[in-house]
């Protein structure tokens, strides 16, 4: 379901942060990044970890053109 505009932010913290816990589940077990996507659940959810990234740095690229005004 999506967050509604008031509270989407802080809705996709506890999300984003859970995703980075795999992340360091991952890098603790000395994965690599291919054996960390194949290891999710589907191709789905294997898709959605480089689409992930993708979206956090075009996220830290929006937030850095707000800082610069």
């Amino acid at each position: 379901m999506a967050s509604m505009s008031y509270c989407r932010f802080e809705n996709t913290v506890d999300d984003l942060r859970a995703c980075v816990e795999d992340l360091t589940t991952a890098l603790d077990e000395d994965l690599t990044l291919e054996q960390f996507i194949e290891s999710r659940s589907s191709q789905y959810e294997q898709a959605a970890v480089r689409k992930l990234y993708l979206l956090c740095v075009e996220l830290v690229d929006r937030y850095e053109d707000l800082e610069r005004f």
